[in-house]
């Protein structure tokens, strides 16, 4: 298709002419100069005016013509005339300054100045033939074609040659035209145009701008300008004073209001009433800008300067933004996917709801981040990341108003299993009186294939045996996907029937062959047994680490050294660090703890002082440190009551519990057992769900607490004790210890793993 939009000149106008020779034609002919204006036209039909440029020497006969912008002619004419007056004031009698000057006033049509200096320069230089040439010019040019003439005779005389000549001809023909009013006079005359005409479009667009400008000023001061945000990662509709809207996930939509009372009302919720009085003029002149966010989800970025600082701040958390001196309330919201963009006010869009929840913590703001995950969660109870952020969206809560919020997830359908679980702990945790079995009970009766509910009784129940029997009920028909053998192997492990979690692990793994938490839990059991030829099975896709433990525990030492070397090269893992592994788990400790110093382990100082018995230093070492762990303590504890050195242990016991985070059950019970006067039944911790390597150093404590169970809690201790890793070597000592002393326990049996079956629960 042909483009029909082109450029043209249109209008003549301050029209100038003369005679001269056409450099395009060669003709002596009419030649004019004049100002016109560029205009873009559309099919031959002028609409936008452009720039205005001056045309210099057009021939009527062929068109050609010298072209420049008005403003750049204008500009060239002073700076020459400048030129020419500073070069008559250096040297006035210099003959080539005399030439130049005549010629620069002949070029811009000065004809009274170029009279006045013909008059003394021609006299000046009356035997100079190129000045008589050029007066003779000048004058043909301004019509005075007589004294034209009488110049030309004298540049004639004193040698001008052909081409003065060829003008004085050029002169009698034009001064024969005159007197006798011949047509050559009018010949190809170019005459003055109008513009006028070409304006008309312009004009009315200008006159329509200012009548809608006019009609928008008024409406300006009844309504106001104001941003629809959508902040979450999901899309709904809302009504603001009943008219309905639609906002994809991070879109944003401008809309026009009038003044006062608004209602806005989101899905079911009760309608939210709102004022707003600041007109859209008001609003341009105070850079005022309102961000209306009906999910309350959205982190707004602006851009304010402060003292001629500029400064980022944030708002999160509002429905109604009124953004003072930030923008004005026409501009958009970046459109980067973070806040880093060019607008002074920026929308933060995430991808996920954790990447919301992880730049809400770095910001700092007081609740903002469990805040975003309560409305999450509601907006969505069954999001893919219900169970990354349920625990964020709990923590500035009462124990009631946590209770309150699971329930809300529980009452779904289908049943959503992170919500279920989080409020059966909560209960199990808080609220121990109150039976959760009754409720799960019904459920599984109402809905008898639906697994989840057997699971979720389970987990409610007291007795093991009863649990196991849910747990592996819960896995008929289509099942939990190995989640119930799982948490029975879980159980098992807990108490320390390490041959039955392997069974368990096994049955799982045939529901989700590539689940990692059932390979890891298997692989436990199998350290436990010690079966290191089994696990060397899987170590070709384990942990590094893991792979070196595996090799040296089942007596490949030569080949657990090359993996080392292997791994610290192709991998860049640190070598002293994986050669630790290997003495360790051999019990070398000297190479243990110089490998560990080569790898700038700082730990390993706190190490060799408690296995060298300097238990001050280690002591004062732990109390200087930020990063002390709670069961470091508890070691400490141990190593001064094996010296009898009661009361540095009594003081790190205090620091242990003070630091023990009791925000599970099991550790709120751990913190009960190294603090009551009263021993518990071992049972019962065989039943909390801690670490193992947690469980034998509590045993180990709790030996130590109450001398007459002693060998009780050291033989327990020492099931749990497989691991080989620190503490270990320094439990393994106080265990054989324990044992040479002899001291017996008069009223508990002796336990031995894989051979004691208890009917209490794991308690998670």
């Amino acid at each position: 298709m042909m483009n029909r939009f082109e450029t043209d000149y249109i209008g003549k106008h301050n029209l100038n002419s003369h005679f001269s020779r056409c450099i395009g034609c060669n003709r002596l002919t009419r030649l004019y100069s004049y100002d016109t204006r560029r205009f873009v036209k559309f099919s031959n039909f002028p609409l936008v005016p452009l720039k205005t440029y001056h045309v210099l020497d057009e021939c009527p006969h062929c068109g050609q013509r010298g072209i420049t912008t008005k403003r750049k002619f204008a500009k060239e004419r002073k700076s020459n005339l400048a030129e020419m007056m500073a070069g008559f004031a250096d040297d006035a009698d210099n003959p080539d300054n005399c030439t130049r000057a005549l010629h620069t006033l002949m070029i811009y049509n000065e004809a009274s100045w170029f009279d006045d200096m013909h008059e003394s320069y021609g006299l000046r230089f009356d035997a100079h033939p190129q000045i008589q040439h050029i007066i003779a010019q000048g004058l043909c040019r301004f019509g005075d074609y007589e004294d034209a003439i009488t110049h030309c005779r004298k540049a004639i005389v004193l040698g001008a040659g052909k081409a003065a000549e060829e003008l004085m001809d050029f002169c009698h023909t034009l001064l024969e035209a005159k007197e006798s009013r011949s047509g050559l006079m009018e010949e190809h005359h170019i005459h003055p145009e109008s513009a006028k005409l070409a304006y008309i479009p312009a004009n009315t667009v200008v006159a329509a701008l200012l009548i809608a400008l006019t009609v928008q000023g008024v409406s300006s001061l009844r309504t106001y300008h104001a941003w629809l945000v959508n902040g979450s990662l999901q899309e709904y509709s809302f009504t603001l004073d009943g008219e309905t809207y639609t906002l994809a996930p991070g879109n944003r939509r401008q809309i026009k209001l009038k003044l006062g009372k608004h209602e806005l009302q989101v899905g079911a919720k009760p309608a939210i009433e709102f004022n707003y009085t600041i007109s859209f003029a008001k609003q341009l002149i105070e850079k005022n800008l309102l961000v209306i966010n009906p999910d309350s989800m959205a982190l707004l970025t602006m851009e304010k300067d402060t003292d001629g600082n500029e400064e980022i701040c944030y708002s999160f958390g509002k429905l109604l933004h009124e953004l003072a001196d930030v923008g004005y309330p026409l501009m958009g919201f970046g459109k980067s996917e973070s806040e880093e963009q060019s607008d002074r006010v920026g929308l933060f869009r995430p991808p996920t709801h954790a990447a919301m929840i992880e730049r809400l913590r770095q910001l700092d703001l007081p609740g903002a981040a469990p805040a975003y995950a309560r409305k999450a969660l509601l907006m969505d109870p069954s999001s893919d990341e219900a169970d990354v952020i349920l625990d964020t969206a709990l923590e500035d809560l009462s124990v009631q108003e946590k209770l309150d919020f699971l329930k809300l997830g529980t009452r779904q359908t289908p049943p959503l299993l992170a919500w279920h679980q989080r409020y059966i702990n909560l209960v199990l945790l808080t609220q121990p009186e109150h039976s959760l079995i009754r409720d799960y009970s019904l459920q599984c009766k109402n809905n008898p294939e639906e697994p989840i509910y057997y699971y979720l009784l389970a987990q409610a129940v007291a007795k093991r045996n009863v649990a196991h029997q849910f747990f592996n009920r819960s896995e008929n028909g289509k099942g939990m996907g190995g989640r119930g053998f799982y948490a029975v192997a879980r159980d098992q492990f807990a108490h320390a029937e390490y041959k039955g979690a392997l069974a368990s692990c096994g049955k799982a793994l045939e529901k989700d062959p590539d689940n990692r938490r059932f390979t890891l839990l298997r692989n436990e059991a199998l350290l436990a047994l010690r079966r290191f030829d089994n696990l060397l099975s899987d170590s070709v896709t384990a942990e590094p680490e893991k792979r070196i433990l595996y090799l040296t525990k089942a007596g490949y030492h030569q080949e657990a050294e090359a993996e080392a070397v292997r791994l610290s090269e192709e991998q860049g893992l640190s070598l002293p660090r994986l050669n630790a592994i290997r003495f360790y788990a051999v019990g070398n400790l000297d190479d243990y703890h110089a490998s560990l110093t080569d790898a700038g382990d700082a730990h390993v100082v706190l190490e060799m002082l408690l296995h060298k018995n300097r238990l001050e230093e280690a002591d004062q070492m732990l109390s200087t440190s930020e990063n002390t762990l709670w069961w470091e303590h508890l070691v400490l504890y141990c190593a001064a009551m094996q010296a009898k050195k009661t009361g540095l242990a009594e003081q790190n016991l205090e620091q242990a519990v003070r630091e023990m985070k009791a925000d599970t059950k099991a550790y709120q019970i751990t913190t009960r057992y190294l603090t009551d006067e009263q021993a518990p039944e071992p049972d019962a911790v065989r039943a909390l769900d801690i670490e193992a390597h947690e469980k034998a150093l509590l045993c180990a404590a709790l030996g130590y607490r109450f001398p007459e169970q002693t060998l009780i809690w050291m033989r327990l201790g020492k099931t749990y004790n497989y691991y080989p890793a620190y503490p270990q070597r320094l439990l393994n000592k106080w265990f054989k210890e324990a044992a040479k002393t002899g001291r017996k326990a008069s009223v508990m049996k002796p336990v031995f793993a894989d051979s004691h079956e208890s009917d209490q629960p794991t308690v998670r």
